[in-house]
This record gives structure tokens, C-alpha cells and sequence, in this order.
């Protein structure tokens, strides 16, 4: 599937990604329309590099916004 992930400050790009892990228990996959939106503190993270996004990945997850894999 295709992603746009933040690489690094300014720094945009649309990946190919393999899916996660298929939905299990309580989870669910959402499938996305053709909509998107930006936030002020979007740009924010685009222009000045991880404000808010975490540059470590949490807990149980391969990656994290901050970093490509």
C-alpha cells in the first residue's frame, strides 16, 4: 500500500509500505477515502522538523513517524 511518510524535516515522500498486521481481537482496518487534511501544526512539523511526532517508535511497533524504515 502506498503512504505518505515524514522522513525528515521537509522532507515528504510517498512509500510503497507493506500492511501491518492483519486486524486480531478488538482491532479493525479502516480503509481510507480519497480526503486529507492538514493542521497548523502539520506544517509546523514539515517546516521546523519533530515537534510533536515521536521520533522513537512506541512500544510493540516497527516504526514511527520520525524516521523512515
Amino acid at each position: 500500500m502506498k503512504a505518505l511518510r515524514f522522513h525528515e524535516k521537509g522532507d515528504l515522500r510517498i512509500d510503497e509500505v507493506a500492511p501491518s498486521t492483519a486486524p486480531t481481537g478488538d482491532d479493525v482496518t479502516v480503509l481510507v477515502s480519497y480526503y486529507c487534511g492538514i493542521s497548523g501544526t502539520d506544517l509546523q512539523e514539515y517546516l521546523a522538523g519533530p515537534v510533536f511526532i515521536p521520533t522513537e517508535p512506541p512500544p510493540g511497533f516497527g516504526s514511527d513517524a520520525g524516521q523512515a524504515v
